[in-house]
């Protein structure tokens, strides 16, 4: 089975439905869990050549590992890590809206909603960081709001955990060039 290929299939329990968005490491799926009855986001390693690699397994499921670390409301909540013969993924909160990024290239924010957002970005990266677990990809479209004004974080794909295992390639700064911090983009920000 081919990762950027899933709509209209059922894998395991959980029938899809449409891709949603797509970035470097994973595809993420609207589906529905059919044990559970409702609708969730489904983030499958792919592209298919790099979810054959250890290194990018490994920081797949950290990613999961790390945002199912955290239990707040701003946070996405993941569900569980599933695997078949061909494919890796996880089952996460499924949050109708759409990314701050989306929203920004529509209209201008408000002073209001950029307090809002600001305030509950806070929220979210203080429980993060009260459970050791740093960002380090903070973008707008790293943010979806809801259709009722909530804002969740996503994407831990770059997170630095509390354990220091090193799964980076020395030599190589990780997160989006125009939102990197200074320590990700100096020797401090190389290693996991």
């Amino acid at each position: 089975m081919h990762p950027d290929k899933l709509e209209n299939q059922t894998i395991l329990h959980y029938k899809i439905y449409e891709q949603l968005g797509q970035g470097a490491m994973g595809i993420v799926y609207r589906a529905e869990d059919m044990d559970l009855e409702r609708i969730v986001a489904l983030k499958v390693l792919a592209p298919a050549q790099i979810s054959q690699e250890k290194s990018a397994r490994e920081r797949f499921l950290r990613e999961a590992r790390a945002a199912a670390k955290i239990n707040h409301p701003n946070i996405t909540t993941i569900y569980s890590i599933e695997q078949t013969e061909d494919l890796i993924f996880f089952a996460m909160e499924y949050l109708p809206g759409q990314t701050l990024g989306k929203l920004m290239q529509v209209r201008p924010l408000t002073a209001a909603e950029i307090l809002d957002y600001a305030q509950q970005i806070t929220a979210g990266l203080s429980e993060a960081h009260n459970a050791n677990i740093v960002h380090r990809d903070l973008k707008p479209d790293n943010f979806i709001i809801g259709e009722n004004g909530l804002l969740k974080i996503m994407d831990f794909g770059l997170a630095r955990l509390p354990e220091k295992t090193r799964i980076t390639q020395e030599g190589f700064s990780l997160g989006t060039a125009g939102y990197m911090s200074p320590e990700q983009i100096s020797k401090e920000g190389l290693v996991d």
